[in-house]
């Protein structure tokens, strides 16, 4: 007789909880999402998908062509302080390099990306629920306290809830304090053919599908098309200091003139091209860290994406990283495993996971370096999105 499937809690309707509960659905298990927001205003602006996320989401029939994914071509590093800003690397992948990679490197709007994702879970029949922010997690009974008071049981509580996780506390055993990491992000998108029909911006999107770098001592703007090439994904990362107060979350209205004026000393080229940032349009959010987690996991509960290990956004491989958890987890939570074998597999999950996702989020923080510190001129391979 086969095992009754396993009933799975996933706290989070991000791009870590909507995967998870995904993969764990296709494995037969009973799945619901427990997401704090109503979903009515979803955020966010491009992400990466690497070949190692892109070869997972097919497995899970997401496929980021068919939601306007632009492939990835290469990236340009250029001196954002010069007069002309200079080239100064420029990496060119090849068609027969993409073609050895498992998966193809796609360029994709964050929106575009949840909303296959959820559109794919609820075929799958996952269950979400909106409007239920999470105030408790049991990790030995799997019991989940909601702020109106409902207490909801299951087999397995699978905490997908970012960067201010309710779940870590309980799972660590201890608190763990973010930190500022001393930048900030601004981040806006604008048409692709404000680069594309100036001739002085002309420059800044040669070819399709590249990235490009400007970089300046203790600054850089980085910007990169997506949504089948017509919108420019732009993202400036000044010190922190610079902005004054800012409040968590992904969507605080950023100062159009403090953008500029943080990039005073650029390229003319570089100032035309901030000064383009549609009015309004502009967000910041502090870019903050958080110490390496001794555990993921405890009895019935695990940490998954940002609240296991979250990623500053300086090597494309956050929500990579996410999707790897979600599929490593659902991997090792088979159709015919038993409930009191479950807590064990979730402790394999971490020993499948842990080590390199934490080698992940280092190798991260130095690419988050100061260009002086980096040295990329003389090291252009460090340059290269990880197409791990």
């Amino acid at each position: 007789m086969p095992l009754p499937a396993l009933k799975v809690l996933v706290i989070g309707a991000g791009i870590g909880g909507l995967t998870s509960a995904l993969a764990l659905r296709q494995q037969g298990h009973e799945v619901e999402i427990l997401e704090r927001s109503s979903l009515a205003r979803e955020v966010g602006a491009a992400v990466n998908l690497a070949p190692n996320a892109t070869a997972l989401l097919n497995s899970l029939s997401v496929f980021p062509e068919t939601f306007d994914g632009t492939e990835y071509r290469g990236m340009s590093l250029r001196d954002g302080l010069s007069e002309d800003a200079r080239l100064k690397v420029r990496i060119t992948v090849a068609e027969a390099d993409r073609a050895s990679w498992q998966a193809p490197y796609w360029l994709v709007h964050r929106i575009d990306l949840h909303a296959a994702l959820k559109r794919r879970a609820a075929e799958a029949g996952v269950v979400l629920r909106t409007g239920c922010p999470v105030e408790k997690v049991d990790c030995g009974t799997a019991q989940v306290r909601l702020a109106g008071g409902e207490v909801k049981t299951a087999d397995l509580v699978v905490a997908a809830d970012g960067l201010h996780s309710v779940a870590r506390e309980a799972v660590v055993g201890q608190r763990f304090e973010t930190r500022s990491s001393g930048k900030c992000c601004y981040r806006w998108l604008m048409p692709y053919e404000a680069f594309a029909e100036d001739d002085e911006l002309r420059m800044f999107a040669e070819e399709p599908g590249v990235l490009t770098e400007l970089t300046g001592g203790d600054r850089r703007i980085v910007f990169y098309p997506c949504s089948g090439g017509k919108l420019m994904n732009c993202a400036a990362f000044v010190p922190v200091g610079e902005v004054g107060e800012i409040q968590p979350g992904w969507n605080q209205s950023g100062n159009k003139e403090k953008l500029l004026s943080s990039f005073s000393g650029f390229a003319p080229s570089v100032k035309k091209m901030l000064g383009k940032a549609p009015e309004g349009s502009v967000a910041v959010w502090d870019l903050l860290d958080l110490d390496v987690l001794p555990t993921w996991v405890n009895g019935r509960v695990a940490l998954v994406g940002d609240a296991a290990h979250p990623f500053l956004p300086y090597m494309g491989q956050g929500a990579a990283q996410a999707i790897e958890d979600a599929v490593a987890l659902a991997t090792l939570l088979p159709s015919s495993i038993a409930v009191e074998d479950a807590a064990r597999h979730l402790q394999l999950y971490e020993q499948c996971r842990k080590e390199r996702a934490d080698w992940v989020q280092e190798v991260t923080r130095g690419r988050g370096q100061d260009d002086t510190k980096r040295d990329l001129g003389k090291h252009p391979d460090a340059l290269a999105p990880a197409c791990v």
